[in-house]
Order: C-alpha cells, then structure tokens, then sequence
C-alpha cells in the first residue's frame, strides 16, 4: 500500500471560523473505543472519526463547545488520551497573552452534551508545556516541562478522573533535568513522551 497526503475534501469542519490557509501538523492519535479514534496537533487541530464507521469514514474537525477556533488555534495539542468513548484528556502549551503556558482541558460526553473544561494544575508557575498524557485506569499521567529561564527541567504529573470530573493536575516529587552529556546540551527534550 501506498500512503498520501489526505485531500481538503476528506475532512468535514464544523466551525465556520475554520481557515484552511493555517494548517498545522497532527501529533498524536488515540483510539477512544469501539470504532472512535482521535487525532490532534498544531493551532488547536483536533479531528474524530466517525464513532460507528472508525477511521476509514470521513474524519471531522472538533472545536470545543466553549471555545472559537480563531482563539482555540492558540493551543498547540501535543497530546490526547481517553479512558474510554466519554472522557479524553488532551494536553499542549496555549499562548496566554503573551506566555506559552503548559494546558490541560477534559472532555466529556454525557449522552448529547459534550463539555469542554480545563483541568486545573496545582502549583506549576514555570510549566511551559504538556507534552503527553497516558491513562491507567482512571489515572491520567502527563508529562510536561518547566522553564526556569537558565534551566529546563521535565515532570511527571498525575490527575484522577472521577464522576466524570477531574481532579488537579499534580506533579510527582521526582523530576528530570535537561541532557547534561555529549555535545548537544539542552538540545534533547525533556520528557517528550
């Protein structure tokens, strides 16, 4: 088989705001149950397949119910996971003003209402950036760095789902600091995935 770039018209886009000249890359992809799977990346690109048809149908655009993509295309989405068909986590760095901070935002589907949250994160004023997320259970582990100006340092953050709700995002004690060999110092990411 061969692979090719998918055609503007293989994708349907539900908000009118939409603007294909901005592109962006895709990330990351998760399989959410059943035949439902999800994609995200760059400039607030989230895309879902058909949840009875899988990925071989015609893929749509998501914009969250909350949001307008002209300001939602400020987040770059590094990372998606679900614990199942009704709730997904997805996670990146969103331009605030003018800082790129580390983001967090819960989606959950409860029949035909669909809600767009953030997901608090304790104590973390120098998070830059989420870079992935991975459910165990009902545990979600994400890690992000923080940037300290002189220095880089990688965390591992965890946040419980219960009710259909999140608690804060809470980093563990242990943390990761910047590659401190070879030639490329500070050049290799920290916690990437």
């Amino acid at each position: 088989p061969t692979w090719s770039a998918p055609d503007e018209s293989d994708v349907l886009h539900e908000d009118p705001g939409y603007d294909p000249s901005i592109g962006g890359s895709m990330q990351e992809v998760t399989w959410a149950g059943g035949q439902e799977f999800w994609t995200v990346g760059s400039n607030g690109l989230i895309y879902h397949s058909d949840p009875t048809l899988g990925p071989a149908s015609l893929w749509t655009q998501f914009v969250p119910p909350t949001e307008r993509y002209e300001d939602f295309q400020a987040f770059s989405i590094e990372g998606v996971s679900f614990s199942g068909t009704n709730d997904g986590i997805f996670v990146g760095q969103r331009l605030v003003g003018t800082s790129r901070l580390g983001k967090a935002y819960h989606y959950h589907n409860s029949g035909s209402t669909i809600t767009w949250t953030e997901i608090a994160i304790l104590d973390e004023t120098n998070l830059v950036l989420i870079a992935d997320v991975a459910f165990a259970g009902s545990t979600a582990y994400a890690v992000g760095l923080r940037d300290f100006g002189t220095s880089k340092q990688g965390v591992v953050m965890t946040a419980i789902l219960t009710g259909g709700a999140f608690g804060p995002l809470k980093a563990k004690t242990q943390t990761f600091g910047e590659c401190t060999v070879g030639e490329a110092l500070g050049g290799v990411p920290v916690l990437s995935e």
